[in-house]
């Protein structure tokens, strides 16, 4: 008779530990107790695939400005002082339509910026900020006014991108303002809500409009509206005049200044800023602005004034310059002054 054995079973002590299975249960232990018996296998793999989520829709994301940041790019507008031999002026006709670079192909060896902002008035406090951009020690100073009705108007010198720029960016230093770009970059990229037409023009379905603009240091941005609207501004032009009429004050405040500028040496010229001939009949109308006689006051002070073709140059939008024609105007305008300091200096001057 074979004697019975009795084989104890193992005890928990006794079993291999699992170094995968104790931590596994205190996550689960923790989940539960935390968030209520949420199955945490099926929470955590909705997490992991959310961040996947935003980080794809992040890295896919149509990115229509390139070049130097935005912020970047007004901040060294507003902090710029004694770096140029000439500044050009104006709102966003300006900044849009006159590219440094494409001047200074003509100009060689001037230190040309361009100093406009969106919605811009010729107030007082622009024309000095202007005025500080030149290098005193500079024998080539010049200051190149560009002309649009509006610039001219009570609301563009109160409520234009000059006084909020340097509201905004005057408390930042060099180093505080990186720190910002760098998070509102991932901000903007990561966290913005992914427009809805953009998601459906990605999948071939209605028409996505991508406002492309590119930024450079020397104050230009270059800009393409795919696919233009060419009516937006003009349909626009009655209510942005409605109670916001050419000011006598302020017209007479920038003839002031290039008087001044003019008697301590520094070159004024001043062109109308193109667009197309529906928009110059509406602003003239609208504004009003009489052209012929702000060119004579202007001249009267010591001013040079720039004939510009104002259909030569196709706008997107009713208003502002195309990439292309903005880089053909600013190559006419740096022609334009050229020919007319070749013509103040003389015959002689202009022989090869």
């Amino acid at each position: 008779m074979i004697p019975e054995v009795n084989i104890p079973e193992p005890q928990p002590a006794d079993r291999a530990p699992d170094p995968v299975g104790v931590p596994r249960r205190r996550l689960r232990e923790y989940l539960a107790l935390y968030f209520g018996g949420w199955r945490c296998e099926r929470m955590i793999f909705a997490l992991i695939l959310g961040l996947l989520l935003i980080a794809l829709m992040g890295f896919i994301r149509p990115q229509d400005a390139t070049g130097l940041d935005p912020d970047y790019f007004w901040y060294l507008k507003i902090n710029w002082r004694a770096q140029a031999d000439l500044v050009l002026t104006g709102d966003s006709r300006a900044y849009l339509g006159a590219s440094p670079q494409a001047m200074r192909n003509v100009l060689a060896g001037r230190r040309i910026l361009n100093f406009g902002f969106d919605n811009c008035g010729y107030s007082p406090e622009y024309l000095k900020a202007a005025e500080r951009v030149l290098d005193p020690a500079s024998p080539h100073r010049a200051i190149v006014l560009g002309i649009t009705p509006h610039a001219l108007t009570p609301q563009a010198s109160q409520l234009n991108q000059f006084n909020i720029m340097r509201d905004q960016l005057a408390e930042y230093s060099a180093t505080k303002l990186r720190v910002k770009l760098v998070l509102s970059r991932f901000f903007h990229r990561f966290c913005d809500p992914f427009p809805p037409e953009r998601v459906l023009g990605m999948m071939g379905i209605g028409t996505v409009t991508h406002h492309r603009c590119e930024y450079f240091a020397d104050g230009w941005m270059g800009s393409v509206l795919d696919p233009p609207r060419p009516r937006d501004a003009l349909d626009n032009v009655p209510s942005r005049y409605d109670n916001n009429r050419i000011s006598p004050r302020i017209v007479q405040d920038l003839l002031d200044a290039a008087a001044r500028w003019s008697k301590a040496g520094i070159k004024v010229y001043a062109f109308r800023l193109p667009t197309n001939a529906e928009m110059v009949a509406l602003e003239d109308k609208w504004a009003p602005f009489d052209e012929r006689a702000f060119q004579a006051r202007f001249e009267a002070v010591g001013g040079r004034w720039l004939a510009v073709d104002q259909n030569a140059y196709a706008t997107y939008d009713g208003s502002h310059l195309y990439r292309d024609a903005a880089l053909r105007l600013s190559r006419d305008l740096g022609l334009a002054l050229a020919a007319r300091e070749a013509g103040e200096r003389g015959p002689a001057a202009r022989k090869p």
